[in-house]
Formats: structure tokens, C-alpha cells, sequence
């Protein structure tokens, strides 16, 4: 391949085999092929113009779209017979869902450039999105589930096996009691269906302190804990590593409490670690501090009602230093570090 530099001028193109290539040459709008001229061992043809093929493409929605550089007017055809300039002419994207195959060619000027012809399958439906996904949880977690391909139908199962149009269909939002693995995928019409969609929930108790899962992983960063089983698990007073056993590098950890709000308000929460961290507040994620890194501090804030409420600490050590805290200050108290007493006990 030959790249031609943005703004690139008076340039003579000198062929070397070029004649077993199909696109010899990579050029953005900004280079006016016009005055790129190539000698006679490129395939006979006298310019970049004939050398180049449209590009044709289609994005996840169905939608077509071509260019050619100076914006040179493209003729295309879908019945598989050679584009001329009686053909079909490009002006904006358009919707193609159905397989088809597309040949298109840039004239200009008596000019034709190469043909370009793309094959395509049925376009698939968006994988459907799972929000929350993959939780702990307890007593019960309400389960959305979406996707952004317009009036696609979604199915699912809650037992692990690969739903069906037979399946349970989506409607509301799906109220989880019990450790389940949930699949979906969604449908149309005139549509290949969508890849499937997984998820895991399990359940966890509601017992005093905080609940951790330990895990050995060398990391980089978060995984996804509920993928994964922990070497070993147990109650601790407050959040931290200090007090269980744990290696000196490469460990992650879980975390669940219950911390009782005693004021409906806006509450602020910190987390300082080294290294990553996540926190997340009734399986919504309010503080991300992902990724290796020294010890340092970020926030998030949340309105909360008063009452009990989960908290999901993540964690996870690469090497060097370690560190983890977590505050919490709200409108009748100013930051400080959160306790065993504010937990549920």
C-alpha cells in the first residue's frame, strides 16, 4: 500500500507491481487526485481517479454509506450488474437490512473509476443490554432489559439455557429472587437475530460487618467477580484488607455491608486505593477508580432515602503499594472514614 500524506501535491505515482494489488493507494479528501498522475505500468490506467474504487460501508443500524474522495459522484447497483451512469445515483445513506450485494463506481468527467462491490448478510439485531449485570444481591434485583435496534423483541431464560422465540418474553422489568444466569438475545423481522446476551446474579445474606470474597488474579484492571471463585470468604468488621490473610501482590477482593442511613439527603462517598477501586451504591456504580495506579482519592454523590443500603466495594492489588479507605459525609456531617458502627450490625 501507498499512503499519500494529508495535503500531499504534485505527485507522479511510479507502479511496482501494483497490478496485483486492489487498493494500491490510501488517500484522504484533502489530496485533489486530479492532479496525480501515474505511469503506464500501473495497469494502463493514466489516473488516480481510475485506479481508486469507492468505499462502501455499513454501520451496526443498517445503514449504507459510500464515499470517493473530492466527493465524485458514485452510481451504484444491487441486482449484481455492473454500475454505469444510468445506475443508481449515491446522494446519502440508506437503509439495507436484507442481504445484498452492492457494486458501485465513482464518473466524473468521462472518467470512471474501479468497481467496488460489497457482499452483505442480513444485519444482525443489537445484542440486547442487561443493566444491572452481573450482581450480587439481596432478597431481590430488579433486571432491565433493552436494545437499540427499533421494535426488536427480547427473550430470555433464566436457567442458563440459550433463549429462543419460544422463551419467556421481555415486558417489565424482571424481579430476580434467587442465584440464576440469565440469557437473552432479541429479534425482528427481515433481521438476522441478535448474539446472545449473559449475565450471572447470586444471592448474598445480610449479616453484620462486611461480607468479602478474596480472590488471587494478577490484574490490571477490575474483573468480573461473580465470573470468578474466591479462594476464600468471610465476615470483617470495617472495609479493609488489613485484617484477613492475604498475599503481598496480585489480589482482588469483594466487598458487601449494609450501611444504615439515618436521613433521607444527598450523601458524598470517597474512595482512596492503591490500586483499583470501584464503589457502588445499591448496584449503581457511584465512585470509579479503576485501572494500577498510587494511592489516590475519587468521589461520587448520591441522593439516598433513609433506611439500609447496599454497598459494593471492589478492589484489586498489581504490586508496590497498597491502600484502601473509603468516607462518606452528608449535609449534617462533614467526611470521615466509614466505620463499623455505621454498618448494619
Amino acid at each position: 500500500f501507498l499512503s499519500l500524506e494529508q495535503n500531499s501535491k504534485d505527485i507522479n505515482l511510479t507502479g511496482n507491481n501494483f497490478s496485483s494489488l486492489k487498493r494500491p493507494f490510501i488517500i484522504d479528501e484533502t489530496i485533489e487526485i486530479n492532479e496525480i498522475k501515474t505511469t503506464s505500468n500501473l495497469t494502463g490506467l493514466s489516473t488516480a481517479f481510475e485506479q481508486l474504487q469507492p468505499n462502501i460501508k455499513r454501520d451496526s443500524l443498517g445503514m449504507v454509506s459510500m464515499y470517493y474522495p473530492n466527493n465524485a459522484n458514485i452510481f451504484y447497483t444491487t441486482d449484481g450488474t455492473h454500475p454505469k451512469k444510468t445506475s443508481q445515483l449515491y446522494s446519502q445513506p440508506f437503509e439495507q437490512i436484507g442481504a445484498i450485494t452492492i457494486s458501485a463506481k465513482a464518473i466524473e468527467n468521462n472518467k470512471e473509476s474501479s468497481t467496488e462491490t460489497l457482499k452483505l448478510e442480513s444485519t444482525e439485531v443489537l445484542v440486547p443490554q442487561i443493566f444491572p449485570k452481573d450482581q450480587f444481591f439481596n432478597k431481590e434485583i430488579k433486571v432491565a432489559l433493552s436494545s437499540n435496534t427499533k421494535d426488536a423483541t427480547i427473550y430470555y431464560s433464566l436457567d442458563g439455557t440459550t433463549p429462543t422465540k419460544n422463551s419467556l418474553k421481555y415486558k417489565n422489568p424482571i424481579h430476580i429472587q434467587k442465584s440464576v444466569e440469565l440469557k437473552t438475545i432479541a429479534v425482528k423481522d427481515g433481521y438476522a437475530d441478535s448474539k446472545v446476551a449473559y449475565s450471572k446474579f447470586e444471592t448474598i445474606e445480610q449479616l453484620s460487618g462486611v461480607q468479602y470474597k478474596y480472590y488471587e488474579l494478577k490484574l490490571e484492571k477490575l474483573p468480573n467477580f461473580v465470573n470468578h471463585t474466591p479462594i476464600r470468604t468471610g465476615v470483617m468488621s470495617a472495609f479493609s484488607f488489613h485484617d484477613i490473610e492475604h498475599e503481598e501482590f496480585h489480589f482482588a477482593m469483594i466487598m458487601h455491608a449494609f450501611i444504615d442511613i439515618k436521613r433521607s439527603g444527598e450523601y458524598q462517598f470517597f474512595v482512596s486505593s492503591n490500586d483499583g477501586s470501584k464503589l457502588l451504591i445499591d448496584h449503581q456504580e457511584i465512585v470509579n477508580n479503576d485501572y494500577t495506579h498510587g494511592t489516590r482519592e475519587k468521589t461520587g454523590k448520591m441522593q439516598l432515602d433513609k433506611g439500609m443500603h447496599l454497598i459494593e466495594l471492589r478492589y484489586f492489588q498489581a504490586g508496590g503499594g497498597k491502600a484502601l479507605q473509603v468516607f462518606i459525609s452528608g449535609d449534617e456531617f462533614k467526611k470521615t472514614e466509614i466505620t463499623a458502627s455505621m454498618l448494619s450490625h
